[in-house]
């Protein structure tokens, strides 16, 4: 079944009437919320396959002479997969598309018709919060990006220093890269663990 974009708008607005005295932070409009659903499943599967990767890159470090070759193929795949999840062109596509100050601009125009001075003074501030909500989401995107884009560069800085140098001397050269990129994956954890904690407030 489809819905128009007033029956989403006014579908949001109801559900957020029914819960100003429940919730302490505000919901977003159907169509945000499932935006914002898609957007953490993506950071989930980034988190997993940041976590693995680095994993493979500590046991490249680690490998003996003779393990390097068959340790560094595991990092190559890793590497690969991580690029191609939701930190990259994920959550680029979720953000272009983004419709969110249409539906807050419908809603917005929903709560200047009702009729109570007192619910449509009710209704405004929760709209408030949830799009000052988004915008915080957005902007934790935003930095996001930024950060894993740095991490995954040096992640395939290291791949291509030592998949030309496969031997524990070439491993031995990348080994201040290696040490400051297990460094920045504590950043980029914690950017993406604050991300959906903010999501799950207005998302659960």
């Amino acid at each position: 079944m489809k819905f128009s974009l007033q029956h989403i708008c006014a579908f949001g607005l109801v559900a957020c009437l029914g819960l100003l005295s429940a919730c302490q932070t505000a919901p977003v409009p159907p169509e945000v919320a499932r935006n914002l659903a898609s957007i953490r499943n993506e950071v989930e599967k980034g988190r997993t396959a940041t976590i693995e990767t680095t994993a493979r890159l500590r046991s490249l470090r680690d490998a003996k002479p003779n393990d390097l070759k068959v340790m560094y193929s595991a990092y190559d795949a890793s590497v690969k997969s991580l690029e191609s999840k939701a930190l990259g062109v994920g959550l680029v596509m979720d953000f272009s598309q983004d419709r969110s100050d249409q539906y807050f601009g419908k809603w917005e125009k929903d709560i200047a018709q009702l009729a109570e001075d007192d619910t449509r003074s009710r209704a405004a501030d929760r709209r408030a919060e949830a799009q000052a909500s988004y915008r915080d989401i957005k902007s934790r995107v935003a930095d996001l990006r930024v950060n894993f884009r740095a991490f995954m560069a040096t992640l395939k800085d290291i791949h291509k220093m030592v998949g030309a140098d496969t031997t524990p001397a070439g491993v031995k050269a990348a080994q201040p890269t290696i040490d400051a990129v297990l460094e920045r994956e504590k950043l980029v954890l914690k950017d993406i663990d604050a991300l959906i904690a903010a999501i799950n407030k207005v998302q659960p």
